[in-house]
């Protein structure tokens, strides 16, 4: 084996993420309403981060209780949709966001030495699993979506994240104001 299999599955993993994250900006879309609307990419643009837009599903996910025929939404579908998310939210920090930090190093064995930069603590990973989880996420969000575009959800009534953030709250201002500041000072 050469480390062209290694090279070959980092971009087949960040394909594949891409695709889940694609899926999870319909399902923000579908939440909003904002299927057709010509500003829909813009809004799921300025949503940003996946983690984002899998916890804004998840809150429409979690408030609704019924159709927009009346009918009232099944328990089963409450739990596979909750579950679903969480398993987003929880592969999006454990392998997408680990990757996308860290430094990576192909090895001839076709696996993938990942280095935390701030821990230089170093694994080795094999891709494939982690790229065969993406497309599983990917298949149940679509079932997820398609269902979703059937409720009634009250889009000023999701908890998805905190409004909080305040320039006063840190020492140093951050460079970027969409990203988050580095040191905490605390509450005034």
């Amino acid at each position: 084996m050469t480390k062209a299999k290694a090279h070959q599955a980092i971009g087949e993993y960040f394909s594949e993420f891409s695709e889940l994250e694609r899926e999870l900006g319909e399902a923000v879309k579908v939440v909003l309403g904002l299927e057709g609307d010509e500003a829909a990419n813009l809004v799921v643009d300025l949503l940003r981060y996946p983690r984002t837009k899998a916890s804004l599903v998840k809150g429409a996910a979690q408030i609704a209780t019924k159709k927009k025929d009346g009918s009232e939404i099944s328990t089963e579908w409450k739990e596979r949709a909750d579950k679903t998310l969480g398993d987003i939210l929880t592969h999006n920090e454990a392998c997408r966001d680990y990757l996308a930090h860290s430094h990576l190093e192909p090895q001839e064995d076709g696996s993938v030495k990942v280095t935390r930069r701030s821990k230089e603590k170093s694994q080795n990973w094999k891709l494939q699993p982690k790229i065969d989880e993406a497309r599983r996420l990917t298949e149940r969000l679509r079932g997820i979506r398609a269902e979703l575009s059937e409720l009634k959800v009250e889009v000023g009534k999701i908890h998805f994240a905190s409004t909080a953030w305040h320039p006063r709250l840190y020492l140093e201002p951050a460079q970027d104001q969409t990203q988050g500041p580095l040191v905490l000072r605390g509450e005034d």
